[in-house]
């Protein structure tokens, strides 16, 4: 698949910089770290796409950004999340609060579980500017609502303003997430898997809005998603997670024509070929699971599944380091033809 990344306007200073964040959950088991020692940067008008298998990390890590861990369950460890120099990690939980859904903000992978569904569009959208912007009057909050629905491209919104969740379509819940996420203009917004309930249609209209948006508000973005298409067509850098920790980050287009680990190689050769045989060739896969957080191998994590591993995999992890223009944890991984 080629990539047709968006263009990006060099900034030097990043919106968001994290340095080895790590999170770990308490279970019956005791302490398990389900995001192990990760970095990552993300600069105005850029999209940094997150990708990996169920339980690789992703929305974990979208969680410790926004300190909506469960308490008692999960927790930050160690590591920085610095949104323009102040870190998120260190805050208290009421300066958090001012910054969560002002400077920073979340949508989140299913609208009808995140909306309320017995308050009206209209009065959630209005919450954000009573917490944020107190000093609106009521007349002003409904109108700046009607505002964002009409950003957000929703007909006819003052309808809308009155309608439960339940009266609206999928793509017309998510629209509303992305305008409750915009309210207040933050500098960094965190999309988890925002088109994974949508059909194809849906799916690139929504997408099509967050690349407009961005363009027009100066948006950093994170997006997490499954969906290497999806990356291919709106990241400007990936970076890969594999049982909780960064296997590899490079710019798009590079990631997709020369993915130097094993486990990205895996992802992109699963992806359907139309070419390959009609289209009738079944999908390769990546074999195994993966490992439990709290059995992890000695070595890569990835070893017991990689088809390149040699005996030194199983005994050393290997640390992040350059090849080319990307970061890869692969001892086998090359500037060249991948190992």
């Amino acid at each position: 698949m080629a990539a047709s990344a968006p263009s990006l306007v060099p900034d030097a200073t990043p919106v968001l910089a994290v340095e080895g964040l790590t999170t770990c959950l308490n279970t019956r088991a005791g302490k398990v770290t389900v995001v192990d020692g990760l970095d990552l940067t993300v600069r105005a008008g850029e999209t940094l796409a997150i990708v990996g298998e169920s339980g690789s990390g992703k929305s974990m890590t979208a969680l410790s950004l926004m300190r909506l861990l469960p308490d008692g369950v999960a927790f930050n460890a160690g590591g920085a999340a610095r949104l323009n120099g102040r870190d998120l990690l260190s805050l208290s939980e009421r300066d958090m609060r001012r910054l969560r859904g002002a400077d920073i903000s979340m949508i989140f992978q299913e609208p009808m579980t995140s909306l309320n569904p017995v308050m009206r569009i209209g009065r959630q959208l209005m919450e954000v500017f009573e917490e944020h912007r107190p000093e609106l009057s009521a007349q002003q909050r409904r109108e700046k609502a009607t505002d964002l629905l009409k950003l957000v491209r929703i007909p006819d919104p003052a309808r809308v303003l009155d309608d439960l969740p339940h009266h609206l379509s999928g793509g017309m819940r998510q629209r509303v997430m992305i305008a409750m996420a915009l309210a207040c203009e933050p500098k960094l917004l965190i999309a988890d898997e925002p088109t994974t309930a949508l059909d194809a249609t849906v799916q690139a209209q929504i997408l099509d809005l967050l690349r407009t948006l961005q363009a027009e508000l100066g948006l950093a973005i994170v997006l997490i998603t499954h969906n290497l298409g999806v990356v291919a067509q709106n990241a400007h850098r990936v970076l890969v997670m594999y049982a909780g920790r960064k296997v590899e980050e490079a710019p798009v287009a590079e990631l997709f024509r020369t993915p130097r680990h094993p486990y990205t190689r895996g992802l992109l050769r699963a992806l359907p070929n139309p070419d390959a045989g009609g289209g009738r060739e079944p999908l390769m896969e990546i074999p195994g699971i993966v490992p439990a957080l709290s059995a992890l191998p000695k070595g890569c994590a990835f070893q017991p599944r990689c088809p390149v591993a040699i005996d030194a995999c199983a005994q050393t992890r290997p640390a992040l380091r350059d090849v080319g223009p990307a970061k890869v944890a692969c001892i086998l991984a090359t500037e060249g033809v991948p190992a």
